[in-house]
């Protein structure tokens, strides 16, 4: 039976980095639409402001909706990260633990009393970026396992398992690495 065990503290970095991804990656292009939807909303609020472009009542009102919103998201997720290095690092630091095996995932954390075990079936989706796995149990939940907390000989054996269980609930967005 195939089991791996991770222990880890979780890093500002890899914080941010599941924390943008949650909010402007989890769709292919989803940052780049995100990106061009506020700058051309920006853009033609300009136009009007500078008298080269009319827009109807409802465009300009959407545009002023996404030139808003968007900055308000990016600031909603560096308060977030903010509070996350705030109340769990340096002394505050969590010690994670992780079990993989064939029949799921067991979680827990320093200080906890009881483990939290999700079957594969109770999964939504594990993707794989460049420097950590995010595993989904919902659409809000996820549980960020940094890869440098998992050893090199077991990289490729983790990702044959996930593979396995989770079929095409698996992606992977590392750039092939």
């Amino acid at each position: 039976m195939r089991s791996f065990y991770f222990e880890y503290r979780l890093a500002p970095g890899d914080y941010r980095a599941a924390s943008y991804f949650n909010n402007f990656g989890l769709k292919r292009f989803q940052g780049a639409f995100v990106v061009l939807a506020w700058a051309g909303s920006f853009l033609a609020l300009a136009l009007e402001l500078a008298g080269k472009a009319e827009l109807t009542r409802i465009t300009h009102i959407c545009c002023l909706v996404v030139s808003v919103c968007v900055p308000v998201l990016v600031l909603d997720v560096e308060w977030k990260i903010h509070a996350f290095k705030r109340d769990h690092c340096g002394k505050n630091a969590i010690l994670r633990k992780m079990i993989v095996t064939e029949e799921g995932i067991r979680q827990s954390n320093q200080g906890d009393t009881e483990s939290n075990f999700l079957a594969w079936k109770d999964l939504l989706k594990v993707f794989e970026l460049r420097s950590q796995f995010l595993v989904y149990r919902d659409a809000r939940r996820v549980t960020v396992l940094p890869k440098q907390a998992v050893p090199a000989p077991s990289l490729e054996p983790l990702r044959e398992l996930l593979g396995e269980k989770l079929g095409e609930y698996y992606v992977r967005r590392d750039g092939g690495r």
